[in-house]
């Protein structure tokens, strides 16, 4: 017999009961607003080597406002695809 034909109408709890959860603060929520407000601008703002760029133009790895990426000697140029790559032959083709 089932729960249902025992008359049983509750319902199951699944994890933990709400009360084992520590209960939010103001600090807590004033801490995830901050993170919120000045965390995820910086991780939308992706530095895009080709973004501006055409096809065969010089570019950088390195984006211009992190000084502590190192760029490599080698002579990069955007590919027909807009990925910044070494300037091997035409990269255009």
């Amino acid at each position: 017999m089932d729960r249902a034909q025992a008359g049983e109408n509750r319902p199951i709890a699944l994890g933990r009961p709400i009360t084992d959860y520590p209960p939010l603060t103001m600090k807590s929520l004033w801490y995830s607003l901050i993170l919120a407000l000045f965390l995820a601008p910086a991780a939308c703002s992706k530095y895009d080597p080709c973004g501006d760029k055409k096809c065969g133009d010089a570019c950088r790895i390195c984006d211009p406002d992190d000084s502590a990426c190192t760029e490599t000697a080698e002579v990069k140029a955007c590919n027909r695809n807009l990925v910044c790559a070494a300037a091997t032959g035409s990269v255009c083709e």
